[in-house]
């Protein structure tokens, strides 16, 4: 994560910007090279929603972009929204994804702790 920090920004609070009802950016402007009001303004914020782009998603969950889009096409990674022709990815959505990969050893499936369904 120390190299993500270093392109983002040390400063950055990806717990606070992924929190519901947050109103701090998904990234900082200034380390991932993106300002959110100069390109459009608040634009998909308006509502209180927070929507990342693959680039931002990809920053969040510390992988490529390129691995996401991956993800997207194979119906492995997170759920996403589609306007238009862009693909945008809530937080909560993000946080719901990588949670679910949680594992407490390298030999834990994920199955650990779940009920066995008939």
């Amino acid at each position: 994560m120390g190299a993500i920090r270093a392109r983002i920004g040390e400063n950055h609070n990806f717990f606070e910007a992924a929190r519901p009802g947050s109103t701090a950016a998904p990234l900082s402007s200034a380390g991932a090279g993106i300002n959110l009001e100069e390109k459009g303004g608040k634009g998909m914020y308006e509502n209180g929603t927070k929507y990342l782009s693959t680039r931002e998603a990809a920053a969040w969950l510390g992988l490529s972009p390129r691995t996401l889009d991956r993800y997207r096409v194979s119906g492995a990674g997170p759920a996403f929204h589609r306007f238009g022709s862009r693909v945008r990815y809530l937080a909560a959505d993000l946080e719901a994804w990588a949670s679910a990969r949680r594992r407490l050893s390298t030999s834990d499936d994920g199955t650990a702790g779940r009920e066995e369904r008939p």
